[in-house]
């Protein structure tokens, strides 16, 4: 079942909402100052793009680390490090800065079947028998419609879920209830 999603694409001319669903706001991804990580600057054109200078995987305690340099030219040598750990009833997604910087946020765009309900803990996630648990470290949270591109020239309303980084580091936990 599709649970977190991008935006998706919904049409290749040259337009504003092309160039959203191609930045990194569109991504369920950390976002610095509403800056891409990679330059977008046409409806096929990119430059300086991202790139990955860190990865591991690690079979035992279940977990894949990544990090890139999307963000270093703009400010100045910054990473974005990015570690999902896999446990048997969740996941957990922790994303990392290597210096602060004001506005960073992390997206989690969700599929439109789910139905979401704000909860003291953070959000549940229901589609069919399912649900998951989202909560998080952070004390900034905020929910949002949104809309999802699953094919061309077709929207679907969906929520993003807007988690603001106060420091360096941002835990995001994944809990399914009913396993």
């Amino acid at each position: 079942k599709s649970f977190i999603v991008n935006s998706g694409i919904s049409e290749y001319e040259n337009s504003d909402l092309r160039l959203f669903q191609r930045s990194t706001s569109a991504h369920s991804t950390l976002n610095i100052n509403d800056i891409s990580s990679s330059e977008i600057w046409s409806s096929f054109r990119v430059a300086n793009r991202a790139k990955i200078v860190n990865f591991e995987v690690d079979h035992i305690n279940l977990h894949l680390v990544s990090s890139h340099n999307g963000y270093s030219s703009k400010f100045k040598g910054l990473l974005h490090k990015r570690k999902c750990t896999f446990f048997k009833d969740k996941f957990q997604i922790d994303d990392e800065l290597s210096r602060f910087v004001n506005d960073a946020k992390v997206y989690y765009y969700i599929h439109p079947k789910w139905q979401i309900e704000c909860v003291v803990d953070g959000f549940i996630c229901r589609y069919n028998s399912t649900q998951i648990l989202i909560s998080s470290s952070s004390k900034k949270i905020k929910l949002s419609k949104s809309k999802y591109y699953p094919q061309f020239y077709t929207e679907v309303p969906n929520y993003r879920i807007e988690y603001s980084l106060s420091n360096l580091k941002l835990s995001t936990q994944f809990e399914i209830l009913n396993l």
